[in-house]
């Protein structure tokens, strides 16, 4: 039987002034589902009745930004560094910019993304075996 391929709810994304990890499931926290329920309580839906308001850009402008300041957190930001990271950049530019992000994390957390295996590592792996 075929291994399951691996997937992540993480994304890596530029954002304002660098490249984030976002993810609202976050691994080894205590209540994992914590951050998803807060993103319930704060847009008043539920995740996948978002991921098609996203995918559909039929979005309200407060529910992108719970999932990027929600999943900056889940991404390991404090949540006094996501509030500003918000603030900052999110308040400050094109809305549409960043709601490509948003969909990727909804996609990750309902879907998951497929874990590729960095290519320039598995040649070195393979040289090292042979």
């Amino acid at each position: 039987m075929a291994d399951k391929p691996k997937k992540t709810a993480r994304v890596t994304a530029f954002f304002g002034d660098g490249e984030h990890v976002f993810t609202l499931q976050p691994q080894g926290v205590a209540e994992p589902l914590a951050l998803i329920e807060e993103l319930q309580e704060k847009t008043g839906v539920g995740p996948y009745r978002l991921f098609k308001s996203i995918s559909d850009d039929d979005f309200r402008v407060g529910d992108i930004r719970e999932v990027l300041r929600l999943s900056l957190i889940g991404g390991g930001k404090s949540p006094s560094d996501a509030h500003k990271l918000v603030s900052r950049y999110f308040d400050k530019e094109p809305i549409a910019e960043y709601s490509t992000i948003a969909l990727d994390v909804m996609v990750g957390m309902l879907f998951g993304h497929p874990v590729v295996d960095d290519p320039l590592v598995a040649p070195a792996k393979e040289a090292a075996s042979e």
